[in-house]
């Protein structure tokens, strides 16, 4: 028996078979249809549409024989795909290179064979169209074989558009994958509450058996750690390597983890037999075939990296590596997000920490001498000293607010809800207020029915809330005019509503309104600008109670902002 000769591009070859992702799948009509035309051209019992893998001759379409695969080396296919042309043997017994070959003297008893070969626009022969009798038959005739020939031309089209159509598929399921990665990414206030979802989301796509994160261990301790965070597939027991996730060391050169680190891009392993580090051949106790290691880089750092596993191999990495670029991206610009919001937190609380006791030193220092308690001062003199003192406490309000908006940011602002009566703390905003508006020649005026109106607040805040929203009217209220506070009931909570009858909100900033730093054209006649902070505050705390905030606003009217709180009717 001659054993078919290997192409002398095999590798290349078969790269390109597995391409199409074609092997081991189950029967398909356009394949079969073809079969059924050579059957009625050749009259033949059997018709095949073979494709030679490495050690194997698997049939994508398999008419009149019951076996889907045969060994390689006693294959007719393969001397058509070694030749590139088309093989005939009117009888097997009589040819040398086949009258012992198993398939000639087994069961099964082969005697003709005619197979066209299947070769694709790279040239690659990826199997065979074949015809098969078993017993001797002449040769087919020229316009036969020439029909064979092009029916194996379908088979080659066939298979074209199944990867077409495959590629395609793919590429919606990418897009929507990648998709909700980014989204959960961009949405995210930090790393820690996005790898989960993105580790399943990314596992899922990739169809990878299992996933883990490694995060930068703290100064003084192993370079790398486990996060905790894992995903394992359905049905899959892992517990040997979730197990053996330990430390790891940033001088393990073996390690594909140390890989990932020092180029700063994605690793993919088509086959984990290639790696000997330890990480791998755990990975391969647990059944694992393939992986793929994702850097999250912030700045120049590499603070994270996904690693998964699967327990399948030979996909190729050119289809994954720019998926995986794309997570590596998104991660990495969350993590940036978070490293400079981090630093700028810190930059902000240490200058506001250090603003804070000078400028109380001042104000108080000018509060004296404002007062004629230092000694009485020249007339000049004393309206500099007045605006310096009004100058220092919108700094001190400025610092105020925005120590409080770094801590409410940083989920580090706690409160204190206890059942409280609303109108009692709105009378002590409005108490709190009466200089400010003073000022301004605007009146305060709240009535109520509703004087046991309770809600689950922080006192102190929603006192905070109550006089951001009295100061900002009453900065927008032309002198002589009143701000009206109102508490009614609304549906299931209280309402408080804060009304002035200023110039009312532009429509072009409506939609920034509570931005931080975000401020309206000041009126004309105002000398005491906000910091633009404010109703950022109020939006946040309300928030934080459970509550919300809106308003209503007509130019030259007015604007009415609304808080509404739960009701507090004594539940338990």
């Amino acid at each position: 028996m001659l054993i078919a000769p290997i192409p002398d591009n095999e590798s290349e070859r078969l790269a390109a078979l597995r391409r199409y992702c074609v092997l081991d799948t189950p029967p398909e009509p356009a394949f079969d249809r073809l079969t059924q035309i050579v059957q009625h051209i050749l009259q033949v019992p059997t018709v095949l549409v073979s494709l030679v893998d490495q050690d194997r001759q698997w049939f994508k379409s398999s008419l009149g024989l019951a076996a889907t695969e045969t060994p390689r080396d006693i294959s007719f296919c393969g001397h058509a795909v070694y030749h590139r042309e088309l093989l005939v043997v009117p009888d097997a017994t009589l040819d040398a290179r086949f009258a012992d070959n198993p398939l000639v003297i087994g069961d099964l008893g082969l005697r003709f064979y005619a197979g066209a070969p299947l070769i694709n626009a790279e040239g690659h022969a990826l199997g065979t169209l074949c015809a098969i009798d078993y017993k001797p038959r002449p040769a087919p005739t020229p316009d036969e074989l020439g029909m064979l020939g092009k029916l194996a031309d379908a088979v080659v089209g066939a298979l074209e558009l199944r990867r077409h159509a495959q590629v395609q598929t793919a590429r919606m399921r990418q897009s929507m994958s990648l998709g909700l990665i980014a989204a959960a990414a961009n949405q995210a206030k930090g790393l820690s509450d996005v790898l989960g979802p993105v580790l399943a989301q990314w596992c899922d796509y990739a169809a990878l058996t299992t996933g883990h994160v490694y995060v930068a261990g703290d100064e003084g301790s192993p370079a790398w750690v486990s996060s905790g965070v894992w995903h394992v597939g359905q049905g899959h027991a892992l517990d040997t390597l979730i197990a053996q996730t330990g430390p790891m060391s940033a001088d393990a050169d073996d390690e594909m983890l140390v890989q990932v680190l020092r180029r700063g891009r994605p690793l993919l392993v088509a086959d984990l037999a290639t790696q000997s580090g330890a990480r791998a051949c755990a990975a391969r106790a647990a059944g694992m075939r393939s992986a793929v290691l994702i850097p999250i880089v912030a700045g120049k750092r590499v603070v994270g990296v996904i690693e998964c596993f699967g327990d399948a191999q030979g996909w190729q990495p050119e289809d994954w590596l720019d998926a995986a670029d794309y997570v590596s991206l998104q991660l990495g610009r969350l993590a940036e997000r978070e490293r400079a919001d981090r630093l700028k937190d810190d930059f902000v609380n240490t200058v506001s920490h250090e603003l804070r006791t000078p400028l109380t030193s001042i104000g108080s220092a000018l509060e004296l001498l404002e007062s004629g308690r230092g000694g009485a001062l020249p007339a000049k003199a004393a309206r500099m000293v007045q605006i310096a003192h009004r100058n220092s406490q919108r700094l001190t309000r400025l610092v105020n607010d925005i120590l409080d908006v770094s801590k409410l940011e940083s989920d580090k602002l706690n409160l204190d809800r206890r059942p409280q009566k609303l109108a009692e703390l709105i009378e002590r905003a409005m108490a709190e207020t009466e200089g400010f508006a003073q000022g301004f020649d605007v009146a305060l005026a709240f009535a109520s029915e509703h004087t046991q109106a309770c809600a689950l607040v922080d006192e102190d805040r929603f006192i905070q809330v109550v006089i951001n929203l009295l100061s900002n009217a009453v900065k927008f209220s032309p002198a002589g005019e009143q701000v009206h506070v109102r508490l009614t009931p609304h549906g299931a909570s209280w309402r408080l509503s804060v009304l002035d009858r200023g110039p009312g909100i532009p429509e072009a900033f409506q939609s920034r309104i509570f931005e931080k730093f975000a401020q309206a054209a000041q009126p004309a006649n105002r000398q005491s600008p906000g910091t633009g902070l404010g109703l950022a505050i109020v939006q946040r705390i309300v928030r934080m109670h459970g509550g919300d905030v809106g308003f209503e606003t007509a130019p030259d009217q007015g604007t009415a902002f609304h808080v509404d709180l739960p009701a507090w009717r004594g539940e338990s």
